[in-house]
């Protein structure tokens, strides 16, 4: 959301800045050229497919960041489940080891 804030902002601050009297080109009925108008729209699209393309980069990147990040924490999810259940074994073994000492009240 904060990337689209930004390239909006970036977007609006570069339509003002190129759209300035002496660079403008007017029909006779004081509107803007059709020229001037191209121009203009090519630019405001080429500042905007950059941004979405460097948006996108970014949300691979995040992507990839994250299954990588995800894949590390199942595995350490399995090895914590196979460590817990080695300590039940190792639990139960020495618990029936001390029931069987001798002079041990049944």
């Amino acid at each position: 959301m904060l990337g689209l804030q930004v390239t909006q902002r970036v977007t609006r601050e570069h339509l003002h800045g190129m759209i300035k009297p002496e660079r403008q080109t007017e029909c006779g009925d004081g509107e803007m050229s059709g020229e001037h108008l191209g121009t203009l729209l090519r630019q405001v699209s080429r500042t905007s497919i950059g941004e979405i393309e460097s948006l996108i980069v970014e949300l691979k990147t995040l992507h990839e960041k994250l299954q990588t990040d995800g894949d590390r924490i199942q595995r350490d999810i399995a090895e914590h489940a196979e460590l817990s259940q080695q300590v039940m074994q190792l639990t139960k073994i020495i618990s029936d080891s001390v029931k069987k000492l001798p002079g041990r009240a049944a």
